[in-house]
């Protein structure tokens, strides 16, 4: 073959491997050609571990129907032959005579055909051939098949068409798929369904190529424009399963924490950047931070103000008692606003150490402008948190599924269960391992599949006030009314792709305007399907990233979603757009995962992902990982990333042409254990590590925390908008 990136080349038990139990499903495989040359033992070693692979996914997905094409005839290459071939299919067909497959026997159906016997037969050949493969996929019912390692996405729309004039009545779709499809040219009359009253073809099998009578009744719904099939490659899973668990058979779950990253001084200067001054121990409820008696001033005030300049207050912290505060460690949410012009500003909030923040604005509009200053959590609040980051992993737990031979069984699973007696799985390409509560019966290479469990209550009845809802996510009072800003200077915007400029950006008639970019809306769809035209989009994370995979799926009429048989909410997710030739995917990264459930083979790790890519044009990468790591230890955020970023590195160093797009956190995290202060700390962490890499990071920080709808995890469509409009003006500058 041609040259090709050695990470396009995969081992078909890897693939095999790689797949969950999905409806529908096909898979058909050859592997002889390229081992004639070689020892037979070679070839029996793959074999061997290709059969592994399909029993065991046999085992997890039973309703999966296995094709294998046996060798071809014709065979006149260099140290080539045929009799090296029959020796090769004679194995195959042995070791394989076990198991519930199907064996395709085209060797009787190159070696008796009038044409000269070829190692690539001619199209007379390969129709009849592929016969036996369209026909058991069609009459199922699959619109769905992996072919070893790429997806084919059947298309029927079977119409009118194909037959002649003169014709009693129209070919018969295979016919008018597989051209000089002389063997079944027959056709019946038409008939209907009795339960839909949908009129339909008979198609006769007189080769006796299905399991199924010689008849076929009713296959093909028909309607009045055109009778075809569209048979493309639309896209190829570009996973390996390096992260396919190993399981060890006995063993106790030991400690993960702390970790150690392989970048240990790195890691201490990352430690650094997520200092906090943190509140003491045990503060008596009435001693922290109240957000009714907190107040703010403006440093300064000025008669008028114009677009550009700045604007400083003074905030002050006070406790239920009203008594100023001497410490700091409250975190704020400060924006400036106008709810008539749909226009919002982040500013910055500078901790004093005294009870006492200093907040700075920039005025980016004229007319109207509010200012909104709310405690998020106190700082009594944040050291709560703090601690229970690092003390209580277990905050969040999983549930594994386990399955085999009909015996079902539930476990908790999660990073580590001290002192517990579990199946434990390893990922030496990541450093992870994941461990799971040992069944009672059945084996831990029964894992099928992952979801989201439930969360513990760990606080303490001392610790529970801090949190109630009137203290967290308040905003201050003040007696400020609104300013009015004149329309006097104009901002700069600058070309530069570092996202830490405050602010990034901001909001005016509900249009993102980036101070870091020259950004633009896209309005029209067929803009954006222009844009992304020729690439190939890769979408890694979680589901605020899902969120712009349905955004453009719903915004662009001809990018079409494939129906991969699978969960929506954990995916993958797959659209394609056939008049503009492109593809957006969208895949959850590896545990863990607060969705599903979701087939263990289906998550992958994002690293993984990204070593299988080769050099290829037009690919856009885009990442986020974040919200499923708030309630760890930061060390395991910091290893995730390390690795995640080793293989950005590679990437980019074989195709460096691609693009790499990072999505920062969100704010708006209102769920149990969670707050914008650990999102804050885990985004601090991932632009410090990729500070280095040619790499853009798009900042929907700063784009959810100053919109005038309020804070979501998952932010309305107007948000959205502007999130994927920004992605777009990276791709498209």
């Amino acid at each position: 073959m041609e040259r090709a990136a050695v990470q396009e080349l995969r081992y078909i038990a890897s693939e095999l491997d790689r797949l969950g139990d999905r409806k529908g499903m096909i898979i058909v495989l050859t592997c002889w050609s390229h081992f004639l040359t070689y020892p037979v033992g070679v070839y029996i070693q793959r074999l061997h571990h290709i059969r592994e692979a399909v029993a065991l996914l046999l085992e997890r997905s039973p309703e999966t129907k296995i094709l294998i094409k046996t060798a071809n005839t014709g065979y006149r290459f260099d140290h080539g032959s045929d009799w090296l071939s029959l020796q090769l299919d004679t194995l195959m067909r042995a070791m394989f005579s076990k198991l519930p497959v199907t064996i395709l026997d085209v060797w009787q159906m190159t070696i008796c055909h009038r044409e000269p016997e070829n190692l690539h037969p001619p199209k007379v050949i390969i129709k009849n051939e592929i016969l036996r493969v369209v026909v058991l996929v069609v009459l199922a019912g699959v619109v769905h098949a992996n072919w070893t390692g790429v997806v084919w996405v059947l298309m029927v729309d079977t119409n009118k068409g194909g037959g002649s004039a003169s014709s009693p009545c129209p070919a018969p779709p295979l016919a008018s798929f597989l051209t000089g499809c002389q063997e079944l040219e027959r056709c019946e009359p038409e008939c209907t369904d009795p339960a839909t009253g949908n009129q339909h073809l008979r198609v006769t099998d007189p080769l006796g190529l299905s399991s199924l009578p010689g008849c076929v009744s009713c296959v093909y719904p028909r309607s009045s424009s055109s009778e075809k099939f569209i048979f493309n490659i639309l896209w190829r899973e570009y996973f390996t399963v390096v992260d396919n668990h190993p399981v060890a058979l006995a063993t106790t779950s030991t400690p993960t924490f702390p970790v150690t990253t392989p970048q240990s001084a790195e890691h201490i200067e990352l430690m650094k950047m997520i200092e906090w001054p943190l509140a003491p121990t045990n503060v008596n409820l009435k001693l922290s931070t109240h957000p009714k008696t907190c107040e703010y001033f403006i440093i300064n005030p000025y008669a008028t103000y114009v677009v550009g300049e700045s604007l400083e207050l003074l905030i002050i912290a006070k406790d239920h008692k009203g008594q100023t505060k001497k410490y700091g460690g409250d975190f704020l949410h400060v924006k400036l606003y106008s709810s008539s012009m749909k226009a919002g500003v982040s500013g910055s909030v500078e901790d004093n150490h005294n009870g006492s923040y200093t907040a700075r604005f920039i005025f980016q509009w004229p007319g109207e402008t509010k200012i909104s200053i709310s405690l998020m959590h106190s700082s009594e609040a944040i050291a709560i948190l703090h601690e229970k980051r690092d003390s209580r992993p277990d905050k969040v737990f999983f549930k594994g599924y386990f399955e085999k031979n009909g015996t079902h069984e539930v476990v908790e699973c999660n990073f580590e269960l001290p002192g517990q007696d579990v199946c434990e799985y390893y990922d030496q390409h990541n450093g992870e391992k994941w461990v799971c509560q040992r069944p009672k019966v059945l084996p831990c290479d029964s894992y099928r599949d992952h979801s989201s469990g439930g969360n513990r209550k760990i606080l303490s009845k001392h610790e529970q006030p801090f949190f109630s809802m009137s203290l967290i996510d308040q905003e201050i009072r003040s007696s400020l009314g609104p300013l009015n800003i004149l329309p006097q200077k104009n901002v700069t915007n600058s070309s530069h792709t570092v996202c830490f400029c405050n602010p990034s950006g901001f909001y005016y008639q509900d249009v993102w305007k980036s101070l870091i970019c020259s950004n633009e809306p896209f309005d029209d769809h067929i803009r954006a399907a222009n844009c992304l035209a020729g690439k190939m989009v890769y979408m890694f994370g979680d589901s605020t990233l899902r969120q712009w995979w349905e955004y453009l799926v719903d915004f662009i009429p001809a990018l079409k979603e494939i129906n991969l048989h699978v969960t929506h909410n954990p995916g993958p997710l797959l659209a394609t757009d056939a008049e503009f030739n492109y593809l957006v995917q969208w895949r959850a990264h590896q545990k863990p995962l607060r969705m599903g459930p979701v087939a263990v083979h289906d998550l992958h790790y994002i690293a993984s992902e990204l070593d299988r890519l080769g050099n290829r044009k037009g690919m856009i990468i885009v990442l986020t990982c974040w919200s499923h790591f708030l309630t760890y230890p930061v060390g395991l955020y910091i290893r995730r990333l390390h690795y995640i970023r080793e293989a950005v590195a590679r990437l980019l160093e074989r195709s460096p042409e691609t693009k790499i797009l990072i999505k920062s956190a969100n704010t708006g995290y209102r769920f149990d254990h969670g707050s914008d202060w650990l999102s804050l700390q885990l985004d601090t962490l991932m632009r410090a590590m990729f500070s280095k890499l040619p790499v853009t990071i798009l900042d929907v920080w700063q784009m959810t925390i100053c919109h005038r709808e309020p804070e979501n995890i998952h932010p309305p469509k107007v948000i959205i908008k502007n999130e994927v409009d920004l992605m777009l003006s990276f791709i498209c500058p």
